[in-house]
């Protein structure tokens, strides 16, 4: 490492950013963040960041989460060396075993430290694989005609790729795509029911698509995690390709999913499974031939931005879902990834990950630490 420098003060900050509409999946509905984000200065005045993504019951972590751990992470980190950033993850992932949103939130700011001090940035040390990523956008639960309204809206941006949030109510579900279908230049589908589906209704949405035309998507975890039978059967469908998410949240289920087959992709969080080891599922899983996708969960573009840096730094990732900073009322970070439509532009000229939370927002200061 350039310098020897440790961890000298942690301070987190709530970000009550609110979405323009609400953002409604199949287990809950939010329109606002509770998010926090995460500083982490070292001795040589370096600041890290990171964000705690909060979307309970799909997330652990809550509103709470950040206050009632910040002690303890405090006397994880103080007066560690930046340059064990593995060790310190480690420690925080003995101590905090069922958070991996918040283990995600302290390992990227630690990494952002730990390639400020080394004159690079994440995307770099990962490999550089791709300066320019395509995100999908996503459409949340809601009525037919307006789901038409947010994809042709969407459209005229540019975005071509669309994520179908399902799984409360099959009949109304397909309504709204035969109503997308039949109204929209076509797209392509990503189906995402956050496991609120039986067998018997993922396949009868299958029957549906065929009905209506489109022969070929992507179906996001239709059935619970632990079915993994079921994900099995449904992806020998033709046409459909399975992607895990709920079900693939460690390294360990990852490799329960392959020894079951068939499943052919998974979505990579994050805030789902921990920094170091969505980089390891990724990683195993491009190795056993699987598809990737970079997902998240409604997170700004702190969060968002780390993502982007570990997809496009790996490369391997066919979808990339990125896009829920583009749903929030304000933008509360400074520097990061520029966009353009669906086009991700990383900036490969970067320290760290680029971002930082914008100067207005640190007055929301809910927990401080330092040597």
């Amino acid at each position: 490492m350039s310098d020897y420098s440790f961890v000298q003060a942690i301070h987190w900050y709530a970000l009550p950013v609110a979405l323009r509409q609400p953002f409604t999946v199949a287990s809950t509905s939010v329109e606002r963040l509770g998010n926090f984000a995460v500083a982490i200065r070292d001795t040589s005045g370096r600041t890290g960041w990171g964000e705690l993504a909060v979307l309970p019951p799909i997330t652990p972590e809550t509103e709470a989460t950040a206050v009632m751990v910040a002690d303890t992470v405090a006397r994880l980190l103080l007066g560690r060396p930046v340059a064990r950033v593995r060790n310190l993850s480690h420690a925080l992932k003995e101590e905090f075993p069922a958070w991996p949103g918040l283990r995600a939130a302290v390992e990227s700011a630690l990494l952002d430290l730990y390639t400020q001090a080394e004159n690079t940035n994440v995307w770099g040390l990962l490999g550089g694989a791709m300066p320019v990523i395509e995100s999908d956008i996503t459409v949340p639960i809601c009525s037919a005609p307006e789901a038409v309204e947010r994809v042709r809206d969407w459209q005229a941006q540019g975005f071509r790729i669309f994520k179908l949030k399902v799984g409360r109510d099959l009949e109304q579900d397909l309504a709204t795509i035969a109503a997308i279908h039949a109204a929209s230049a076509p797209i392509e589908w990503i189906i995402d029911a956050n496991a609120g589906y039986t067998l018997e209704q993922s396949l009868a949405l299958v029957a549906g698509m065929r009905a209506i035309g489109v022969g070929r998507f992507v179906f996001e975890q239709p059935v619970a995690a632990a079915a993994l039978q079921d994900l099995a059967r449904i992806a020998t469908e033709p046409g459909v390709t399975v992607m895990a998410d709920e079900s693939a949240r460690t390294v360990a289920d990852l490799w329960r999913i392959l020894e079951v087959g068939h499943v052919q992709a998974i979505n990579v969080k994050l805030a789902k499974s921990g920094l170091f080891e969505a980089i390891r599922m990724a990683r195993l899983a491009q190795r056993h031939g699987l598809g990737l996708m970079m997902g998240g969960m409604v997170e700004t573009r702190l969060g968002m931005g780390m993502s982007a840096q570990v997809a496009a730094g790996l490369g391997g990732f066919g979808l990339h879902d990125l896009d829920t900073p583009l749903l929030l009322a304000e933008d509360p970070v400074e520097g990061g990834y520029r966009q353009d439509g669906p086009i991700i532009v990383i900036d490969s000229g970067c320290l760290g990950h680029g971002a930082a939370i914008a100067p207005g927002w640190r007055s929301r200061c809910v927990a401080s630490a330092e040597v």
